[in-house]
C-alpha cells in the first residue's frame, strides 16, 4: 500500500528520525496546530513522512460505517433477493447508502421538473382496439395483418360505448 501511494520504503527510516527530532524541538511552537497547518513545512525535506501521516490519518478510526453498510446490505439483500447480480445489489447499496430517508425524502423536485418538461399522453403506449368484423379466432403467429384485424377505438367512442352501457343497465334495473 505505501508503495502503491509513491513512498520511498528506503527513506523513510531517516525521513522518521528526522521528522521526531524536528518535532521534540519545535513541539512547544507547534502546540495545537492542525496537520494540515504543518505540512507544508516538512513537505520538501519529508514528503514520504507526509504521505505516510496522510494515509494514517485517512484511515477511519472506527469500523461502524462499515458496519453500517453490512446491515443494509443484508436488508437489499434478503433469501428472496439471493439470486441478484452483483450490478443489482451495488445499485440498490448506492441507493440505499446515499439517498435520503424515507421520512427526509420530499417528491416535489421530480415532480416539478416532470411538470416542466411539457405535454405528453399519459399512456402512449395504449392504443384501445376491438376486434374487427372479419377478425379470425385462431391464433396465428404472425401478426403482419394485425391493424386490418383489429378496428382502432377513438377515445371518444369509447366514452359513447360507456354511456350506452350505462343507458342500459339504468333500464334493465328500473
Amino acid at each position: 500500500m505505501l508503495k502503491d501511494a509513491g513512498v520511498d520504503l528506503d527513506s523513510l527510516g531517516v525521513e522518521w528520525d528526522l521528522f521526531k527530532a524536528r518535532t521534540y524541538h519545535v513541539k512547544k511552537s507547534k502546540k495545537g496546530q492542525q496537520w494540515t497547518s504543518i505540512i507544508p513545512d516538512l513537505q520538501g525535506d519529508m514528503p514520504n513522512i507526509c504521505c505516510l501521516m496522510d494515509l494514517l490519518l485517512s484511515i477511519p478510526a472506527s469500523s461502524a460505517e462499515a458496519e453500517r453498510g453490512f446491515s443494509r446490505l443484508k436488508l437489499v439483500k434478503t433469501s428472496l433477493r439471493t439470486s441478484l447480480k452483483d450490478e443489482n445489489v451495488t445499485n440498490s447499496m448506492l441507493i440505499v447508502m446515499h439517498s435520503p430517508s424515507v421520512a427526509e425524502f420530499s417528491p416535489q423536485p421530480a415532480i416539478d421538473l416532470w411538470c416542466s418538461s411539457g405535454n405528453r399522453s399519459r399512456r402512449p403506449e395504449m392504443v384501445h382496439r376491438r376486434p374487427g368484423p372479419h377478425s379470425d379466432s385462431t391464433d396465428s403467429s404472425d401478426h403482419s395483418d394485425l391493424d386490418e384485424d383489429f378496428d382502432v377505438v377513438e377515445f371518444d367512442e369509447v366514452d359513447e360505448l360507456v354511456d350506452e352501457v350505462d343507458s342500459h343497465s339504468d333500464t334493465d334495473s328500473g
